[in-house]
């Protein structure tokens, strides 16, 4: 049900429809692409994520695009989460407190935030503390 609300809440967002500048949904419109009414002017996704060409699968129009936007959100998230915690913070800290608790069939829990966490560790700007499961901004 989260992903269906915020799937329509982030369609809300960048409606065609004009809001003040000062509303959250305008705000967020500006991380949209031009077509959408925000500033973005490519639809490139980064290098390495790619992966192979699947023939018979069918990708709508946007939805590359909203996964990276969603994956830059939750990777904004993580990072100020470990940046205002000098000590650290676990994968399970990031789950807990930021509501990303995940699972497949009730077994490999957490694995949303964990991918997270191993994408910024991937770009350097967090680093894991020794042999420890605590993870610092850097």
């Amino acid at each position: 049900m989260a992903v269906v609300s915020l799937s329509l809440t982030f369609w809300s967002m960048i409606s065609r429809r004009r809001r003040p500048y000062g509303s959250k949904r305008n705000s967020l419109r500006l991380w949209a692409p031009k077509k959408w009414g925000g500033n973005l002017t490519n639809t490139v996704v980064p290098a390495g994520l790619g992966g192979k060409s699947r023939q018979h699968i069918v990708v709508p129009t946007g939805a590359v695009e909203r996964a990276q936007l969603g994956l830059e959100m939750l990777k904004a998230a993580i990072l100020e989460l470990t940046r205002s915690n000098p000590g650290g913070i676990t994968n399970s800290d990031a789950a807990s407190l930021l509501g990303l608790r995940s699972d497949y069939r009730g077994r490999q829990k957490d694995y949303l935030s964990y991918s997270v966490l191993g994408l910024l560790l991937r770009e350097g700007k967090i680093v894991r503390l020794g042999d420890s499961a605590r993870h610092v901004a850097r």
